[in-house]
């Protein structure tokens, strides 16, 4: 580990400790610390398995919803007329230098042209749309694999601390 990386886990051992109140442990302060280390660790996974999990559901299903998107400016194109401009917005996967970014298109539909235009748009970009939502999900498939290796490992990660721990002990007694 490096000296920043440590440092950093350090202090967020400390915050750790306060919260937990480590300070009045009874038996064996160190082993339990570690456990509910541990413990803190596998929740925050958890957590982040599920931001993942959320987060690739919504980008497998990302080309149905512009199709959606697609169908409701073309009934919005088919009105009589705009009384007030409508805004409208919509998100897709686009490419930013060597990375894959969420943006939003808002619209500020004023006519039947407008609303046409619109559909035109995403309806020709729906293909470069799909290949990069396929990069994307294939991004987010390999950072639940390496979440899934972190959390295999996260117990000989604090077994490996324990030398940390007790530098945090050291701070709070």
């Amino acid at each position: 580990m490096k000296v920043r990386q440590r440092e950093k886990l350090r202090r967020a051992l400390v915050s750790a400790a306060e919260f937990l109140e480590w300070d009045t442990l009874d038996a064996s302060p160190i082993e339990t610390a570690l456990k509910e280390t541990l413990t803190l660790a596998k929740a925050g996974a958890r957590s982040l398995a599920k931001d993942l999990d959320e987060e690739l559901a919504v980008k497998k299903a990302e080309i149905t919803t512009l199709k959606k998107h697609a169908a409701t400016l073309h009934k919005m194109a088919g009105k009589e007329a705009f009384e007030e401009p409508m805004e409208y917005s919509y998100t897709f996967t686009a490419r930013q230098g060597d990375t894959l970014v969420k943006k939003t298109a808002d619209l500020e539909l004023t006519s039947k042209q407008d609303a046409t235009d619109a559909v035109e748009t995403i309806e020709g970009r729906l293909e470069s749309w799909d290949k990069l939502k396929g990069l994307a999900v294939d991004q987010l498939k390999q950072r639940q694999a390496r979440l899934g290796e972190m959390t295999e490992a996260l117990p000989d990660f604090t077994k490996t601390h324990k030398t940390l721990v007790r530098e945090v002990f050291a701070l709070l007694h």
